[in-house]
């Protein structure tokens, strides 16, 4: 319900677009999620909000990594207009500043997840090794489900958050450092994706193809593929988490200029998902 409310909340930023009243009072908003920013970044708020998101399991070094780039993203000066823009329903409905708050995590994480696609082809490979690392840890079900998306998006987000827990101080430094400099870089419009030409992706996809044959002879039977090919959605949950994790590493198994090629369809369409 949350979500569809959220949704609403963007959709409605096109109804009256323009109207001064509705400038007036998504200036409104804007200001008071400004506030709302400027008082998480005061005494130990943001360790009480980092706590809440990671289920008081993250050590002291971890937390302080999180804090160093919230703080960093909650400076940035277009965060709170797009909060607001994003909120706007939500204020001229008079919700509280509670019910305005909780947006904020949901949107950090849509801006992470949309600004991976701005980021440079290495990024985004340290972010799908990332990944590939967490669904090796998963039950096939919940892998088969997550990369299927049959999973609820707080689901996956939660999974993550349980991963990030138990990894070591300097990947989860590392990963936090592509999250910040992503959610930056979708506020800030900046860099530009990159884009591909139709040639390059079929030269891409091409590609891929290959390098995925070579891992699946190493890693499935014959029988198994020929399950995934029929019907992914009715194959067996192991059967199909492997699949879709040898799809990922032969991604990032590609030579260049084709990895990067390939990442760049990989990020679009997760950037759509969002």
């Amino acid at each position: 319900m949350f979500r569809l409310r959220l949704l609403a909340a963007i959709a409605s930023l096109f109804l009256a677009a323009g109207a001064p009243a509705q400038e007036a009072t998504q200036q409104k908003a804007q200001a008071l999620m400004a506030a709302m920013l400027q008082r998480e970044l005061e005494g130990d708020t943001l360790q009480q909000r980092i706590a809440v998101l990671y289920g008081g399991r993250l050590d002291a070094d971890k937390s302080q990594v999180v804090e160093d780039v919230l703080r960093r993203t909650y400076a940035n000066p277009h965060l709170a207009e797009y909060l607001g823009r994003l909120t706007l329903a939500l204020y001229r409905q008079g919700a509280s500043n509670e019910r305005m708050r909780a947006t904020v995590p949901e949107a950090m994480q849509l801006l992470k997840v949309r600004g991976i696609a701005r980021l440079p082809a290495e990024d985004q490979a340290s972010f799908l090794r990332y990944m590939l690392r967490m669904a090796g840890q998963l039950p096939a079900e919940t892998c088969a489900a997550m990369f299927l998306g049959k999973l609820p998006e707080k689901a996956v987000d939660q999974l993550e958050s349980d991963f990030a827990v138990g990894v070591d101080l300097q990947s989860f430094k590392e990963i936090m450092d592509v999250y910040g400099r992503a959610t930056l870089a979708e506020l800030d419009g900046d860099p530009p994706m990159r884009s591909v030409s139709l040639l390059q992706a079929s030269q891409a996809r091409d590609a891929l193809v290959r390098a995925l044959a070579a891992r699946l002879r190493e890693t499935m039977s014959p029988q198994a593929v020929q399950r995934i090919a029929r019907d992914i959605k009715s194959a067996p949950e192991g059967d199909v988490c492997t699949y879709m994790r040898n799809v990922a590493q032969a991604v990032l198994d590609l030579p260049e200029p084709e990895r990067g090629w390939q990442l760049v369809a990989f990020t679009e369409a997760m950037r759509g998902q969002r």
